[in-house]
């Protein structure tokens, strides 16, 4: 399979997967909205005719139920998060395969520098550049390390070996490259 009709596959499973939790998150809401006021009414009812001791079983069932449908709804509500932005990772990916990643908002241009033997040559960073094309940093390090790797040519040829199994290895890893840059 070629890798965009696998990104596409992908992106159709989460589009579909978001829009099914979103029916989910919204249920439970209003399923949270009516155990709240019938909890009430209840509550309510049972105060004006003086029974307390319902009144108090209204309040444990209404309660708890009211709690497990708050509980289901932020589960839903982390695992839509989940799924968004594993869409956007596939969504990206398309992007790149496509030739559009130099929409992409972080160019890295605050790396640029002047005095850099080849990074300005070859479009390291700004508009357009290598660091545009690649960059999937999520944190503040990760973004730094990728400049390091892009302006400090590797020590020894031990070292460019080294990453080159480290790229073919994680080359048949998409699910966990896809996790990875979720947890970033």
């Amino acid at each position: 399979m070629k890798a965009e009709e696998k990104y596409n596959e992908l992106k159709k499973k989460y589009q579909s997967r978001i829009a099914e939790q979103t029916r989910t998150i919204n249920l439970i809401s209003y399923l949270r909205l009516i155990v709240f006021f019938a909890g009430s009414v209840l509550g309510i009812y049972f105060t004006v005719e003086k029974k307390f001791s319902l009144l108090a079983v209204d309040a444990v069932i209404f309660l708890t139920l009211f709690l497990l449908l708050i509980v289901l709804h932020e589960r839903y509500y982390k695992e839509r998060k989940f799924s968004t932005i594993l869409l956007n990772i596939n969504e990206d990916s398309i992007k790149r395969i496509r030739g559009e990643w130099n929409t992409f908002k972080d160019d890295g241009e605050e790396f640029i520098d002047e005095s850099h033997p080849y990074s300005q040559d070859l479009d390291i960073f700004g508009q357009g550049s290598l660091f545009q094309f690649i960059n999937t940093a999520g944190t503040y390090l990760g973004r730094h390390r990728l400049r390091d790797l892009l302006t400090s040519p590797p020590k020894s040829s031990n070292n460019i070996n080294a990453r080159q199994e480290a790229v073919a290895d994680l080359a048949g890893r998409l699910d966990w490259r896809q996790n990875f840059l979720f947890a970033g």
